[in-house]
């Protein structure tokens, strides 16, 4: 069923959110929305034709999309329903694979048994298994083709330890904005300061249970995700404890200090699958996807000069490609990963598979 919620929001007033033209650049076809000719100050409001016959025809299809609307809109809400009827069924499923994933469960004879064929290729051995399914996220994220770039060499052993990766919904106003004091991507998640009170928009979260490991001290990372119109307007990360010497998002690097007139050490950021964990407000608007291309949100230029500019139109460029990736992350987990990680884990290849 998670195919149906990219589907809400090409429905009705959802295909008009003001983050709609963001969400379908993530599958590369970024174009900048068209405007209602009526909210266009520059909208000479002369009628196309004068003759009465046209005019009726143009008010009849006025009238015929307005019918088409109405459906849409019927629809989404009647397949959101659906959506929430069937998730009450499929987490168990979920959570059923997590038990076994994680080592903490066996699997059933019934559970085990369409793979007795296979399993009986293998040569008998005394040795004790490793528990649960060794690498089973790290696998699936990999093999994900809007994922594998954001895991560096120094992601990789982390997230061996990834056991499980939930994804929980709430309502309008069941998830407060946590008020955490400032830091830094991947280290302290701060809440973000959004103009409105995200607090009160419904949303989901992103729950990333992880074993016992010695990169950092929690068991669990979480991003919780706000949604207006049906698309994320602001995520906010959480704070990860990395232990000595094993931070992933940060180098040292020496800097020359001017005040101090002789070098210091500095924290630089650098690529991490961690810095996802980061917050952040999405606050899109027409003109960053005015020269957008068709190959994504990596392809073409973005508005604020070409990728090479300095100053504010580059770093203007640089703040909407992060959020871009973030935002087609957070979205992947939700609709793709978290129910079908089985099927880019490829926990076990069918017959003919080399």
């Amino acid at each position: 069923m998670a195919h149906l919620r990219p589907f809400l929001g090409r429905l009705g007033a959802r295909a008009r959110a003001p983050l709609g033209f963001a969400t379908r650049a993530l599958s590369g076809s970024v174009r900048p929305p068209v405007k209602p000719m009526d909210s266009d100050p520059d909208f000479d409001d002369e009628p196309l034709e004068e003759h009465p016959a046209i005019m009726r025809r143009i008010d009849a299809v006025r009238f015929l999309h307005e019918r088409h609307t109405a459906l849409c809109d019927e629809l989404a809400g009647k397949v959101e329903a659906l959506q929430l009827e069937y998730d009450a069924k499929l987490a168990p499923i979920l959570a059923r694979r997590a038990e076994i994933v994680s080592g903490r469960s066996e699997p059933t004879p019934d559970e085990a048994k369409p793979l007795e064929h296979y399993l009986a290729s293998f040569a008998p051995t005394t040795d004790e298994p490793e528990p649960g399914i060794p690498g089973f996220w790290l696998t699936a994220i990999t093999e994900h083709e809007a994922l594998r770039d954001a895991v560096t060499e120094a992601d990789a052993p982390i997230l061996e330890y990834l056991q499980d990766v939930q994804c929980i919904k709430f309502g309008p106003g069941e998830r407060e904005r946590a008020r955490a004091p400032g830091g830094r991507a991947g280290r302290a998640g701060d809440a973000p300061d959004a103009s409105d009170d995200v607090g009160e928009l419904p949303g989901f979260e992103l729950v990333f249970a992880f074993a016992p490991n010695p990169y950092f001290d929690e068991r669990e990372l979480r991003k919780v995700v706000w949604l207006e119109d049906g698309y994320p307007a602001a995520t906010q990360g959480c704070a990860i404890s990395w232990r000595a010497g094993k931070d992933v998002t940060h180098r040292a690097v020496a800097k020359h200090s001017k005040r101090q007139n002789r070098k210091v050490k500095a924290l630089e950021a650098v690529p991490s699958f961690f810095h996802f964990f980061a917050s952040r407000v999405f606050d899109f608007d027409d003109a960053d996807f005015a020269n957008a291309g068709g190959d994504g949100p990596s392809g073409g230029a973005l508005s604020g000069g070409s990728g090479g500019d300095d100053g504010a139109g580059g770093a203007r460029e640089s703040q909407v490609e992060a959020h871009l990736e973030d935002l087609r992350m957070t979205l992947t987990f939700r609709d793709e990963l978290v129910p079908n990680a089985a099927e880019w884990a490829a926990v076990i290849e069918e017959d003919g598979d080399e």
